[in-house]
C-alpha cells in the first residue's frame, strides 16, 4: 500500500495518505507490544500464544538434545517477519539458549557473526564435551526493541522498555483530530484512501502538523532492519 502510496502525484495527498499509513501500523501492530496494556480478554490470546511459542521451541530442543551425529551441529536457525518479542518471552521462560543476535550485557550490539557461534559444555564427570542445542533467530524486517546505538555510531542496541514507541504514542496524540485518516480498513484501496485523503485537505491552506512528520520518520526507522555493520 505505501508504495502505490508514493505514486499519487498530488504532493499534499501523498503526504496524508503516507502518514495515515505509517500512524495506523504503528497503532495496529507496534504500540500493542507494550505489554503493560495487555489485559482481559487480549491477555488470555497473549497467554496462549506464547504457549504454542513454548512448545514449538521444547520440541525442537528435545529434538535437537536427542541428535545423536556428530556430523550436524544442533542449532535452530528461526526467521520471522515479526517484531514483537513474543519468541523471546517464550525462549527465556524455557531457560534456553538463545540467540538474537546481540553481544554485551550492559549495552548489547548487534553483530551478525553472532549467528556462528556453536556452544558446547563440558561432563564433570567424565569430561565429556557436548554441544548444547541453541537457537538462533533471525528478525528480517527488525524488532520493536531495537534502536540505534547512541555509544557505537551505526550500531543497533536493546530499547528495553520501549522507549521510542512511546515517545511515538505521544505525538500521535498531539496530532490534531481529522488530519488523518482513521480507521484503515485492512481491505482499503489507495484510490479510497486518496478520496479520504482529498476530503481531509479541502481547504488550499491545509498544511500536515510537523509532529506527524517526525512520527512518521521514528515509526519507519524503529522498524529498520539492522545496517550492515563491520562484524570484525
Amino acid at each position: 500500500m505505501l508504495t502505490n502510496a508514493q505514486q499519487i502525484k498530488d504532493n499534499k495527498l501523498k503526504q496524508i495518505v503516507e502518514a495515515s499509513l505509517f500512524a495506523e501500523y504503528f497503532s495496529s501492530v507496534m504500540y500493542p507490544c507494550i505489554t503493560e496494556h495487555i489485559t482481559g480478554e487480549l491477555k488470555e490470546k497473549y497467554d496462549i500464544v506464547i504457549s504454542n511459542y513454548s512448545e514449538f521451541l521444547r520440541i525442537w530442543n528435545a529434538i535437537m538434545s536427542h541428535r545423536s551425529t556428530s556430523l550436524l551441529d544442533k542449532t535452530v536457525n528461526i526467521f520471522t517477519t515479526n517484531i514483537d518479542n513474543l519468541v523471546e518471552t517464550a525462549a527465556e521462560k524455557l531457560k534456553l539458549e538463545f540467540n538474537d543476535g546481540f553481544h554485551g550485557h550492559l549495552h548489547p550490539i548487534f553483530r551478525e557473526d553472532s549467528f556462528n557461534n556453536v556452544l558446547t559444555k563440558i561432563s564433570p564427570i567424565y569430561q565429556n564435551l557436548a554441544q548444547i542445542p541453541i537457537f538462533n533467530y533471525i528478525k528480517i524486517h527488525g524488532s520493536i526493541n531495537w534502536i540505534e546505538s547512541t555509544i557505537e555510531s551505526g550500531y543497533l542496541t536493546y530499547d528495553r522498555p520501549l522507549d521510542l514507541i512511546r515517545k511515538i504514542q505521544d505525538c500521535l496524540k498531539k496530532v490534531p483530530e481529522g488530519h488523518l485518516i482513521s480507521k484503515i480498513a485492512p481491505l482499503e484501496t489507495i484510490d479510497s484512501l486518496k478520496e479520504k485523503a482529498e476530503n481531509i485537505a479541502q481547504g488550499d491552506d491545509y498544511v500536515l502538523p510537523h509532529i506527524i512528520y517526525t512520527t512518521q520518520y521514528n515509526a519507519d526507522y524503529q522498524s529498520k532492519s539492522p545496517p550492515i555493520t563491520n562484524s570484525g
